[in-house]
């Protein structure tokens, strides 16, 4: 990537990458029309516009509650706003399969990808909501990938439902971790064997792992940005501390 000269006088727009062109004159990005800070802030916003999105995949089945994937999302969407025109995450659904999904609310999903269309080892994080129908056999293969970024150091985030899933599965068995209650996993699972490293917490954090129980998804939102690096953690702290009370004088702070 090429600045053009700033030379006073002269017009600094000469950059150009893969055939496309963005205009410093126009103070705007002309591949995602997004505003420039100055110099250094044009340079870094056009790199950014051609590095590749890191994907966070939500997993989407059926009686899914919706709700609790609700702040993460709006803390995704959130990006441009917070970050000087510039987004590095990318949210997508993944499913088992590309049918429609009903979720608990009675919404209708399209998944944007089946699992086996997805390289999971090339993803910023998988996040799982809770459900009622985790006991589902298609559901095994998710579990399965969930099990493998783990191992591959890539983010997993699990709430209310979707934790029972993965202490079936054994994964509960190696990390710190919550859920709705300690005796909701002890009566619903069968192989749980994770007792010593139950946490009574809305939402854990060990690792590479974020579980949280059903009434603790802004707590949960949060350990997710703070383990992805989305913002500072000045940014995320008054995210949290703006959803949780809803004081203004948050939002200011979460703009600055």
């Amino acid at each position: 990537m090429i600045l053009g000269d700033r030379r006073p006088g002269r017009c600094r727009c000469r950059t150009s990458v893969q055939g496309a062109r963005h205009c410093c004159c126009l103070r705007r990005c002309r591949i995602c029309d997004s505003p420039f800070g100055r110099f250094s802030g044009e340079y870094q916003h056009s790199v950014l516009c051609f590095l590749p999105m890191k994907k966070v995949y939500v997993y989407v089945l059926n009686d899914m509650a919706e709700c609790e994937i609700g702040y993460i999302l709006q803390a995704f969407s959130m990006e441009k706003l917070l970050k000087n025109g510039t987004k590095e995450f990318e949210v997508k659904t993944v499913a088992c399969n590309k049918k429609p999904i009903l979720t608990l609310g009675g919404l209708t999903i399209i998944p944007d990808r089946a699992i086996s269309e997805v390289d999971f080892s090339n993803i910023a994080a998988l996040l799982l909501p809770g459900s009622s129908a985790w006991g589902g056999e298609d559901n095994q293969e998710i579990l399965k990938k969930a099990q493998e970024c783990l191992c591959n150091d890539i983010l997993v985030g699990a709430i209310c439902g979707a934790t029972l899933a993965l202490a079936d599965y054994g994964i509960l068995d190696r990390f710190k971790h919550t859920s709705n209650s300690l005796e909701y996993l002890n009566f619903f699972s069968k192989n749980y064997a994770g007792q010593d490293l139950y946490v009574c917490s809305n939402s854990v954090s060990d690792r590479n792992l974020v579980t949280a129980n059903s009434a603790g998804s802004l707590e949960w939102t949060k350990d997710i940005l703070k383990n992805l690096n989305v913002y500072s953690d000045k940014k995320i702290d008054a995210f949290y501390n703006y959803y949780s009370t809803g004081n203004a004088k948050y939002y200011d702070e979460l703009l600055q």
